[in-house]
C-alpha cells in the first residue's frame, strides 16, 4: 500500500469522526482514476502534480477539520490550497500533498445596500470571475475584477488583483472588507473592516489585502464592497503603428499618468518580442507590434478621440470595441478579460497566421504551459535609459519567431511578449480609503507593472478540453513547439535578470519561483512576516509554499 493511499485513508477516517455524515468533503485519490486525473490539473500545464488526496471542501468547517488533521501529523501531511488553479508557479498544487480544493464554495450573495449605490457582497472561496460577473451585472454592481474569466476571485484578491478598474478603484484587494479565515490551529475567524487596525483580526485583514495567498490562513469566504457601475463604459483595443516602440511607450505613459484622463478607468499595452537572427543586434528604435487596450467610462466617441489625440488617425480608425457592449445604459460588461488578445487584435499585430492557420485564439484563456516574470517601474528614476533597455530586452535570439519571420519548416506556435499594466491613475494619486486599515499591496506608487510572458501549446478551451480543430493535429504541433518553448523559457530567464534602470520589485500574482520572496512584498515584507509569526497560529508552517511570506 502506498504512502499516499495510507495518508488518504487516515484523513478519511479522521474526517468521519470529526464531522457529521452530512458535512463531509469529497476526497479523490489516484484510485479514482478518471476523476483524479481531471481534478488534479491546474491552469499552467507546464506542471503535472500528483496530490496524495484532493479534498473538495464545501465550507470552513471542512477546511478546519483538514487543517487539524495535518496539524496532528505535520511531518506527514503537507497542505496546498486551490481556488481557480491559476497560480503561475504551480503552488496551488503539489505531489504527495493534501490539496484543499475550494471549488465547491460557489456562494455569491448581496448582503446589504451601502451609501452611494454600493453594496456588500459575499463571495465563496471557489468562485471564479465567469461565475461572479453575471450576478454583478444583474445587480448593476462591480468590483475591481480581473482580466481572465477562469481566475478564482480569492487568489486574485490575496495577490493584490490588477484589472480593468485599477486606475479608478485600485487593486481588487482595496475593496475587500471582510473574510472568513481558517488559522493554523483550525480556528475559524471572521475578519471585518470594523475591527481595530492593530488587533489580531485587523492585522490579518490588512495582510490579506495583497499580502499573498495561504500565508496567514485559508480563506473560505470574501466580503467585498461593490460599487455601482457606470451607465456607459467600453473596453476596446487597437494596434499602434508609431515610428518606434520607444515613442509608443512614452505616449502610453503620458496617457496613464496620475493627473490624466480619469475617464480611462484602466489600460494595458502589449508589445510582442522580436526574434533576432544570428549576428543581428537589438535596435533601440525598432518598431515592434503593439496593441493598446483601454477601458473607458464614457462614449465610443470619447474613446476614439482619446486614441486619436495620442496615437493618431490610423489607430483611432482601427479601434475594435467589444461586440457585446451595451451602449444604452442598461448594462455592459468587459468581454476580453485576458491580456492575451482577441483575434482582431492579433490580425492588427501582423499575427493573423496565429489565429487563422490553426485556430489558436489567445483570448480563449485555455490551460496551457507558460512561464512569466515581472517587475515594476519605479516611482522615481524611470527615464529614457530604462525605456530603451526595455525595448532591447524584447529583441533576442531566444524570443519566438513569428510565422512570417521563420525561414524553415519549424515555425512555431510559441508566443513571447510583454504586457504593461497601468497602476497610475486617480485612485492611488489620492489614496484615501473609507476605513483606516489600508492594504498590504506595496506598489500603489508605481506607474505600471511590466509582465514578461511566454506561452505555448495553447490548444485547450477554457474548460480544459481540446479544441475540435486540433484533435487530429495536437501532437504534431506540440512536438514542433518543443525547440522554441525551451528557448522561450530561456528568454524569460534572460528578461528576469536584464538590467532595466528604474525598475525593481515584482508582482506576486505573476509568480516566478526564481524571484526572491522579499521582492514581491517590498516595504511590507517584514511586517507581513511578523503578522504570520504572531497571528496565523501556524507553528509548524503548514501554510507554506516557496513564495508564502515565510
Amino acid at each position: 500500500m502506498s504512502s499516499s493511499h495510507t495518508l488518504a485513508e487516515a484523513l478519511r477516517e479522521y474526517l468521519r469522526l470529526a464531522l457529521s455524515s452530512a458535512n463531509q468533503p469529497i476526497l479523490i485519490t489516484a484510485q479514482d482514476s478518471r476523476e483524479y486525473d481531471a481534478s488534479r490539473q491546474i491552469f499552467n500545464r507546464k506542471f503535472d502534480f500528483r496530490p496524495a488526496v484532493i479534498a473538495k471542501a464545501g465550507n470552513a468547517e471542512q477546511v478546519s477539520a483538514i487543517v487539524r488533521f495535518a496539524r496532528a501529523a505535520p511531518m506527514a501531511a503537507r497542505l496546498r490550497v486551490r481556488s481557480g488553479g491559476h497560480d503561475h508557479a504551480g503552488e496551488c498544487s503539489g505531489t504527495d500533498v493534501i490539496l484543499i480544493d475550494c471549488s465547491p464554495m460557489k456562494e455569491v450573495e448581496k448582503l446589504r445596500e451601502l451609501p452611494a449605490g454600493e453594496a456588500e457582497i459575499r463571495i465563496g472561496a471557489g468562485v471564479r470571475f465567469r461565475e461572479l460577473k453575471p450576478k454583478l451585472d444583474d445587480w448593476k454592481l462591480g468590483i475591481p475584477h480581473g482580466t481572465c474569466r477562469t481566475v478564482g476571485v480569492t487568489g486574485y484578491t490575496l495577490g493584490g488583483g490588477w484589472g480593468p478598474w485599477t486606475r479608478r478603484y485600485g487593486m481588487g484587494c482595496e475593496r475587500l472588507i471582510g473574510a472568513t479565515l481558517v488559522l493554523g490551529d483550525g480556528e475559524i475567524v471572521q475578519l471585518r473592516d470594523t475591527d481595530a487596525p492593530d488587533s489580531r483580526n485587523g492585522l490579518l485583514l490588512w495582510a490579506l489585502r495583497g499580502g499573498g495567498g495561504m500565508s496567514y490562513g485559508i480563506v473560505t469566504e470574501l466580503r467585498y464592497r461593490a460599487f455601482a457601475v457606470p451607465g456607459e463604459a467600453y473596453s476596446f483595443h487597437t494596434a499602434l503603428r508609431r515610428d518606434s516602440t520607444l515613442e509608443t511607450l512614452r505616449l502610453w505613459e503620458e496617457m496613464i499618468a496620475d493627473d490624466r484622463h480619469p475617464e480611462m478607468i484602466g489600460s494595458s499595452l502589449r508589445v510582442s518580442a522580436r526574434h533576432l537572427r544570428e549576428g543581428e543586434a537589438a535596435d533601440v528604435h525598432a518598431t515592434l507590434p503593439c496593441v493598446f487596450l483601454g477601458f473607458i467610462e464614457g462614449s465610443r466617441e470619447q474613446a476614439i478621440d482619446l486614441v486619436r489625440h495620442y496615437f493618431g488617425d490610423d489607430a483611432a480608425d482601427h479601434i475594435v470595441f467589444d461586440e457585446d457592449q451595451d451602449s444604452d445604459g442598461e448594462g455592459w460588461q468587459f468581454d476580453h478579460w485576458d491580456g492575451r488578445l482577441p483575434p482582431q487584435a492579433l490580425r492588427l499585430q501582423g499575427l493573423e497566421q496565429v489565429a487563422s492557420d490553426n485556430g489558436i485564439e489567445l483570448e480563449k484563456e485555455g490551460p496551457a504551459p507558460h512561464k512569466i516574470t515581472s517587475r515594476l517601474v519605479a516611482a522615481r528614476g524611470w527615464n529614457d535609459e530604462g525605456r530603451a533597455a526595455l525595448v532591447r530586452s524584447l529583441q533576442s535570439p531566444f524570443a519566438a519567431p513569428r510565422r512570417q519571420d521563420s525561414q524553415d519548416d519549424d515555425n512555431c506556435d510559441v508566443h513571447t511578449y510583454i504586457t504593461l499594466l497601468a497602476i497610475a491613475g486617480p485612485f492611488y494619486a489620492d489614496y484615501r480609503r473609507p476605513d483606516p486599515i489600508g492594504s498590504a499591496f506595496p506598489y500603489g506608487d508605481r506607474p505600471y507593472i511590466i509582465q514578461y510572458q511566454a506561452w505555448w501549446d495553447q490548444y485547450l478551451d477554457s474548460d480544459g478540453r481540446v479544441e475540435p480543430q486540433f484533435a487530429d493535429r495536437l501532437q504534431r504541433y506540440a512536438l514542433r513547439n518543443r525547440y522554441h518553448s525551451n528557448l522561450a523559457e530561456d528568454w524569460i530567464d534572460a528578461c528576469r535578470g536584464y538590467p532595466l534602470p528604474g525598475t525593481d520589485g515584482a508582482f506576486i500574482s505573476f509568480k516566478d519561483e526564481a524571484v526572491p520572496t522579499a521582492e514581491y512584498f517590498g516595504k511590507h515584507y517584514h511586517q507581513l512576516r511578523q503578522i504570520k509569526r504572531e497571528h496565523s497560529r501556524d507553528k509548524d508552517l503548514l501554510f507554506q509554499t516557496a513564495k508564502t511570506i515565510i
